[in-house]
């Protein structure tokens, strides 16, 4: 019995053991892709971008697109904006700014319901900007929203075009000129119309 409840007990600990040097690793991952993508390592990018004048909710929106995009393709975890944003306060020798939350979203017009993250609507919003407004490509609508399925799984594929279309009708309300095929809808959030504006200001429009 005391042989069995010691088995036990080191099995247990290898698994913790594992399970911690599984999260370092991950995290290690995470930030040389980061590294490379970026050249500069996530705590100096978060700080430097809140050094050049950024807002805070800008920086953790564009923190957490690249974030959503080295996770799919480089199979790795980040351990979160906040994580980097704390290590960028204790290395800043003058105070780094702040900023409100923007609104959360509440529209529930989709196919299939689906509770919009900040992340998530910016991801969309950049990418529909460089398709239809910066290369004014002729990508169709269906093709467009199935590519952003594959980085966004958990949103179907009909609430992805839909949001194409609120975007599109926001490109005409801001005077943007897009190359979208496709009927705009009126339908947006209050977050959609935020991040709307903040990648409208980053794409220089």
């Amino acid at each position: 019995m005391i042989g069995f409840l010691l088995i036990v007990a080191l099995i247990v600990a290898a698994v913790i053991l594992f399970g911690k040097t599984a999260g370092r690793n991950d995290t290690a991952s995470f930030e040389a892709a980061f590294l490379k993508r970026m050249g500069q390592c996530p705590t100096n990018y978060v700080a430097n971008k809140l050094a050049s004048g950024s807002d805070l909710d800008s920086v953790r929106y564009l923190f957490d697109i690249i974030s959503a995009e080295l996770e799919t393709k480089h199979k790795c975890k980040s351990p979160g904006f906040d994580f980097y944003y704390n290590q960028a306060l204790k290395q800043s020798p003058t105070p780094l700014p702040t900023a409100p939350t923007p609104p959360q979203s509440t529209y529930t017009g989709s196919p299939q319901y689906h509770r919009w993250t900040a992340g998530e609507e910016m991801l969309c919003c950049r990418m529909f900007f460089q398709e239809y407004v910066v290369e004014q490509r002729s990508t169709d609508l269906q093709q467009f929203a199935e590519q952003l399925h594959q980085i966004l799984p958990a949103i179907s594929v009909g609430s992805l075009k839909m949001k194409a279309q609120n975007n599109k009708h926001l490109c005409i309300t801001h005077g943007i000129k897009d190359s979208l095929k496709a009927q705009p809808l009126s339908g947006y959030s209050q977050q959609n119309l935020y991040i709307f504006r903040q990648v409208k200001r980053e794409f220089g429009y």
